[in-house]
């Protein structure tokens, strides 16, 4: 019991820069298994945001995880569609799909924009897409946000130029 309790307070020990981040650009690689979805959940919960948009791969899969961290975490999710979770702390996240261009308007509005697991996505359309929503993006008045795995791709550049880089292991 010891070892395992000692493993996730070294997990946690990672994440508390990211959990006490206060900056417009942060990018966060992250092992799989390192507690990525869990740790945006309790960045958000944590945050004055009241409406964020989190743009990953897939919208339903994405919308049902969190709404399983959310609850786990003791937040009541409300209300959930396809892509959308309120909740009971007056919080509203929209989900998107990369590979349109809805979340790049609906960036604009919010008051952060999250990116999570989208370096995993690699075609040509995507490509247009990326270089479009960091020029439109990066006018938005919120922080953006991304948290993936692998970053061998077009996202490396935003990362490089981050204002915070973190690099989380999976123990």
């Amino acid at each position: 019991m010891k070892k395992i309790f000692k493993r996730l307070f070294k997990k946690k020990d990672k994440w508390d820069l990211f959990q006490e981040a206060n900056c417009k650009t942060l990018a966060v690689t992250a092992d799989r298994g390192s507690g990525k979805s869990y740790n945006i959940a309790k960045k958000i919960n944590k945050s004055e945001w009241n409406h964020v948009v989190l743009i990953g791969g897939t919208v339903t899969l994405n919308t049902r995880v969190y709404k399983d961290v959310f609850e786990e975490q003791g937040v009541n999710v409300i209300y959930s569609n396809s892509n959308t979770l309120c909740l009971d702390n007056g919080k509203r996240i929209t989900f998107f799909g990369v590979n349109g261009d809805s979340h790049l308007v609906a960036g604009l509005s919010a008051d952060a924009v999250i990116m999570e697991d989208i370096e995993f996505i690699d075609n040509s359309y995507f490509r247009k897409i990326l270089k479009l929503s960091r020029e439109i993006l990066h006018k938005s008045e919120g922080p953006i946000y991304v948290v993936g795995g692998r970053v061998e791709n077009d996202y490396q550049a935003f990362i490089n130029n981050a204002n915070l880089q973190m690099n989380i292991k999976r123990e």
